[in-house]
């Protein structure tokens, strides 16, 4: 299953989108449509500099990219050898470096108490064991360090409209197209899940459009579809 799950993100490297852009222009158009959908996404790359940085599931280096404009010493890990081969072209042509390793979320290979911050944006509910990912980024934190994960929320409004989500989740679906590996968490099962921590802050957010901005918080804070986790060890 992992090696299915490691082919198909080679396949579909996360983020990409369709454009007849290519170079920098490209990698400015897909942050430009990321930050767009994920607008809060920006407030994470606030008051880094400095610290120690691990992004788990970098994909094509996006968010990677503006941690380390802001002054991070980044790291970042995936299972995928092409998005990392694009994250790498995606740094490189912005300027900047950053530490990318082929990694299973699973099984980070970092000593104890490594990073002041650590960053997974949509990439552990695709995994198979999401509980042992978060123990990892529990593990590789340094005291008091901050994860910010973000999951699927099972009781969102997205997940009961959607189709695939409906019929896929949890298992392997035929149609190619659509990941092989989802699953969602209700905010009482995320609380579990993150019980290591020392504390834990919950929010939840549609995925970011121009209805975000309309939504009445009472709202988003039930059915929103990302669960966004910030943890302190």
């Amino acid at each position: 299953m992992k090696e299915e799950i490691q082919k198909w993100w080679n396949r579909n490297p996360c983020q990409i989108i369709n454009s007849n852009k290519q170079g920098i222009d490209f990698f400015e158009d897909v942050e430009r449509v990321r930050y767009w959908m994920h607008p809060w996404i920006k407030n994470y790359f606030m008051g880094v500099k400095g610290k120690k940085i691990l992004e788990v599931g970098c994909g094509i280096g996006t968010d990677l990219v503006n941690f380390v404009r802001y002054g991070g010493v980044a790291t970042g890990i995936d299972m995928s050898d092409n998005s990392l081969e694009l994250a790498e072209v995606n740094l490189k042509l912005n300027g900047f470096k950053a530490e990318l390793i082929l990694m299973d979320a699973e099984n980070l290979e970092f000593k104890d108490n490594t990073f002041d911050i650590v960053y997974s944006y949509g990439v552990l509910h695709h995994t198979i064991n999401t509980q042992k990912g978060i123990d990892e980024i529990h593990r590789v934190l340094n005291p008091k360090g901050t994860a910010i994960i973000m999951l699927y929320n099972k009781l969102s409004l997205v997940r009961l409209l959607h189709p695939n989500i409906n019929k896929y989740e949890g298992r392997r679906p035929e149609e190619k197209e659509f990941c092989p590996l989802l699953k969602t968490y209700t905010s009482k099962e995320v609380k579990k899940m993150f019980s290591k921590f020392s504390s834990i802050k919950i929010d939840k957010r549609f995925v970011g459009n121009k209805l975000e901005g309309h939504i009445p918080d009472f709202i988003k804070k039930r059915i929103g579809w990302h669960i966004i986790i910030e943890a302190i060890k």
